[in-house]
């Protein structure tokens, strides 16, 4: 089963369980926006399912707050906080920290966010990979709904499950694209032993590096293929390269996002994976992506996640979660970890065989 399909089973089997109105399964994107995989709800609910909401919904010290404590579980939006007593804790003479403690007061602004999502309870438990936080199981209820511990510990079990299966599909995904690289690699670098001719193997290159074209830039000779910028253009590009003093490898989804001249040809050549064979004599492999328009469907327009009053200090979340589309242009589809990592071996071999080779 895919990671989706676990989702989608377990967000309906803790549904059937706990009685919540909607369970969501929440997955973060690099930039830490959630989207929404996997949805189990009753058919009054509002569905959020396909739908993407921004990092401020969630903000950076909630999401490490997740990392200490498995669940968070608002029974009910209109309880009301009771004081600790005495103020500072008298062994310690400062404030008591609440920070691992599940029964601690929630944020007015997100007691509002619930209440603005017509909700009157709530349930968030981490899903962590690799000890990063990979996701969220968020639950939501529109009448007050008290769990038990053992009920919590349910959720936890299942946040563990979720987590094993998407790290064995994850990683029965990157072992077949593992062989397919190091096979791909293989024929090429026979190839490149035998010809030593870039027009020879600039279509292995592309389809190792699953790119729309390839730029070959040797000792200031320059074969392309495929989708490309012009010649005088990539020698642009690669001037622009080797003045960031680095040997690295360097990928970028929207080049035109940090390389202004590359607007000139985003539709051909959104996408950029660099490797400097010889970054000083400006020999570099190019491989390029086209661009890939996408529309994006958040929840409620993501540029107005917090609004601040006059005063500049108070701030509320929005009030309306009606679907807000946004189309993302100048951007190619991004580069994957197992293709950087063929990049890496790709660049190994052809230095090795530049030196081996002068």
């Amino acid at each position: 089963a895919s990671t989706e399909e676990t989702c989608r089973v377990a967000a309906a089997q803790l549904k059937k369980f706990s009685g919540f109105d909607k369970v969501m399964i929440y997955q973060f994107d690099k930039d830490w926006n959630g989207d929404v995989i996997a949805e189990a709800r009753e058919e009054e609910m509002d569905s959020y399912l396909g739908l993407k909401f921004p990092a401020s919904d969630i903000p950076r010290q909630a999401r490490e707050l997740y990392k200490k404590t498995p669940y968070r579980l608002i029974p009910a939006v209109d309880y009301e906080a009771v004081k600790l007593y005495p103020v500072l804790n008298p062994k310690t003479n400062g404030f008591t920290n609440l920070s691992d403690s599940n029964l601690r007061s929630v944020a007015g602004v997100h007691l509002e966010y619930l209440r603005n999502m017509k909700l009157n309870a709530s349930m968030s438990t981490r899903i962590l990979k690799d000890g990063e936080l990979w996701g969220l199981i968020a639950c939501h209820h529109r009448t007050p709904n008290y769990l038990s511990y053992e009920a919590c510990s349910v959720f936890e079990l299942m946040s563990n499950v979720i987590t094993t299966k998407i790290s064995a599909v994850q990683a029965a995904d990157q072992l077949v694209t593992s062989a397919d690289s190091q096979q791909k690699l293989y024929a090429l670098v026979q190839l490149i032993y035998q010809q030593n001719s870039p027009d020879a193997y600039q279509s292995l290159i592309a389809s190792l590096l699953e790119a729309d074209g390839v730029a070959v830039v040797l000792d200031k000779a320059i074969f392309t293929g495929g989708k490309t910028p012009s010649d005088k253009e990539i020698e642009d590009l690669t001037f622009w390269l080797g003045s960031n003093e680095t040997d690295e490898i360097y990928h970028q989804s929207s080049l035109s996002s940090v390389y202004e001249p590359a607007e000139t040809y985003a539709q051909q050549a959104s996408g950029l994976l660099a490797i400097p064979v010889e970054r000083g004599k400006g020999n570099f492999i190019l491989a390029f992506r086209t661009e890939a328009v996408q529309k994006v469907t958040w929840g409620g327009n993501p540029s107005e996640a917090v609004q601040f009053e006059s005063d500049g200090k108070k701030y509320h979340p929005r009030a309306s979660f009606r679907n807000w589309q946004q189309t993302v242009r100048n951007t190619s589809m991004p580069w994957k970890e197992e293709t950087l990592k063929a990049a890496t071996d790709l660049k190994n071999v052809l230095t090795s065989y530049r030196l081996n080779n002068r």
